[in-house]
């Protein structure tokens, strides 16, 4: 198994860098990254080796292409696609990235474009294996876990678009909605009392509670008049200005452990996260 991001360890300064949270590091790690997986795909086909590739392709074109390198070498190939809906994915980079901060590591700014256009792309690449079946097999994993799709290249990919799409776009569960909203919270609060609440990150942040707002909240079981309902409405729009006003220092490493003066945002009463 090979994971891009995963090969970053291995980088002879990894520590230093990793513990420097520059944009320049996150730079030395991604060139480094690309010719390791590019020398892992060709090991692989020389020697005849069978290869996971897991993580996030910039393109559909790329993923096929990568695809297609391989079976024309003999080898059978898998696409397993892991659909979300784009809030729950959104809100995955944003804690990906915070975490890493926490625990004083480099991770690469979550980017609205860039998340949006990888989204976009993972339709796309099911979309190009509904009309044409150029791998063996195809795989469209489902929120739970489970297999909402699965066929070899024999019995053809009609439907997996559309088994894809209906995981994206299926609304959350109660339970889900509570536990997302639980999540949004605790990532806000750290970004904003680590003073990280600015940029490309703000920007995503200010997006999620947008898609709380208009697509998670709402659907939760609570009365429309409900006393619940309207302090968790209240909350979000306090964090969306509070993410509005959060303006850094220019150029200034934040000591996450250092106390700060952010004043605290309340966490709406939606029951259990």
């Amino acid at each position: 198994m090979v994971d891009r991001d995963g090969l970053r360890a291995f980088h002879p300064r990894y520590v230093e860098l990793s513990r420097s949270r520059s944009p320049e590091a996150l730079r030395i790690f991604a060139e480094a990254a690309s010719v390791w997986l590019r020398d892992c795909l060709a090991y692989a086909r020389t020697n005849r080796r069978p290869l996971l590739v897991v993580g996030s392709f910039s393109s559909a074109q790329v993923a096929v292409a990568t695809a297609d390198l391989f079976r024309r070498e003999g080898f059978e190939t898998h696409v397993a696609v892991v659909a979300q809906p784009r809030a729950v994915s959104l809100l995955s980079e944003a804690s990906r990235h915070l975490l890493a901060a926490l625990n004083a590591r480099s991770a690469p700014l979550p980017d609205l474009r860039t998340h949006d256009a990888g989204f976009e792309a993972t339709r796309a690449l099911v979309s190009q294996f509904d009309d044409e079946a150029s791998v063996d097999r195809l795989t469209v994993v489902g929120r739970a876990g489970d297999w909402v799709f699965d066929a070899h290249r024999s019995d053809g990919f009609a439907g997996a678009s559309r088994a894809l799409i209906r995981e994206q776009v299926t609304p959350m569960s109660g339970p889900e909605g509570r536990r997302w909203l639980s999540e949004l919270r605790a990532s806000t609060e750290f970004a904003l009392n680590a003073g990280r609440a600015h940029g490309p990150l703000a920007e995503v942040l200010v997006e999620l509670h947008e898609l709380a707002l208009s697509e998670v909240l709402p659907r939760l079981p609570l009365p429309a008049e409900s006393l619940a309902r309207s302090r968790a409405e209240t909350t979000i729009h306090a964090r969306i200005d509070a993410l509005r006003r959060a303006v850094p220092t220019e150029g200034a490493l934040v000591d996450i452990a250092a106390p700060t003066t952010t004043p605290s945002v309340p966490s709406p009463d939606i029951g259990p996260g």
